[in-house]
């Protein structure tokens, strides 16, 4: 897996199979690691791209700064990595949140051609629950425990592992530096119960002047703002499968490879976890 420098920060990324180029994305503070199983069907007859966005537990760069949303920067980071690899236009996937590609669409309509999204959250119990993991833990630890005690918590710990730079990256900052820019990004989840993606500054009429072709799945996620979400987007093809947690590809006969059919994607495959 090569690695690219994009807008100042080292991504990683992985490259499989080859015909029509799709682009995946994970939700949470994922690598693209936990895409492996849908890329692997995806590349038996595309080009599929799996990617680590910076601040994730996998092997990118950690760097806590920005005038952003993190959605907003890993959107612009998306853009330039379709842009390096000369992908665009091309089709963009997204599980869980969907806060990324999105924007994406909005801010970089030109390297969009299809855009699939499975489990958006939103709504008042997504805005207020998923800044516990993705901020404040983080916060927490930096005010009791300086950057030592957040170089330990889970995904920048699971981060430093396979790229340890990233630990002289996070001591090297003011505890107080750190605080702030991660309270400044989890602001973003918090006034955002009224907008249809939890932590996605995007409105319901900007997401209704979205013109790419969208296909949105949705389940049984408390988290999930599935028909608040999709009734902003102009004339998507909506599937709110039934599942349990984040594994909408448990679902025999469904899922995005059978759905990437709908864009002229000849792709069908089982995609029950393995």
């Amino acid at each position: 897996m090569p690695d690219l420098l994009i807008n100042g920060c080292k991504i990683h990324y992985r490259d499989i199979g080859a015909g029509v180029p799709v682009v995946v994305t994970p939700g949470g503070r994922w690598g693209g690691y936990v895409q492996r199983v849908i890329a692997a069907e995806l590349a038996k007859t595309c080009r599929v791209i799996t990617w680590d966005r910076r601040n994730t537990d996998a092997q990118a760069d950690i760097m806590i700064a920005g005038e952003q949303s993190e959605a907003e920067i890993w959107a612009d980071d998306l853009a330039a990595l379709i842009s390096a690899l000369k992908l665009g236009p091309c089709y963009v996937g997204e599980y869980a949140g969907c806060r990324v590609t999105p924007l994406l669409c909005l801010k970089h309509p030109q390297m969009v051609k299809g855009l699939m999204l499975a489990w958006p959250s939103g709504g008042e119990y997504a805005a207020e629950r998923l800044p516990k993991s993705f901020y404040r833990q983080y916060i927490r630890a930096a005010l009791r425990q300086g950057m030592a005690g957040v170089a330990k918590i889970d995904r920048f710990a699971r981060s430093i592992e396979q790229r340890p730079e990233n630990r002289a990256r996070l001591l090297g900052m003011q505890s107080y530096a750190f605080v702030r820019q991660m309270a400044f990004w989890e602001s973003f989840f918090l006034t955002s119960t009224d907008l249809p993606i939890a932590g996605c500054t995007a409105s319901a009429d900007e997401l209704a002047s979205i013109k790419t072709p969208a296909i949105v799945i949705g389940g049984n996620d408390h988290a999930g703002n599935f028909f608040g979400f999709t009734h902003a987007l102009p004339h998507p093809l909506n599937h709110g499968l039934a599942g349990e947690g984040h594994h909408v590809w448990r679902e025999e006969g469904q899922g995005r490879l059978f759905l990437l059919t709908r864009w002229g994607i000849p792709v069908q495959a089982d995609l029950r976890r393995r």
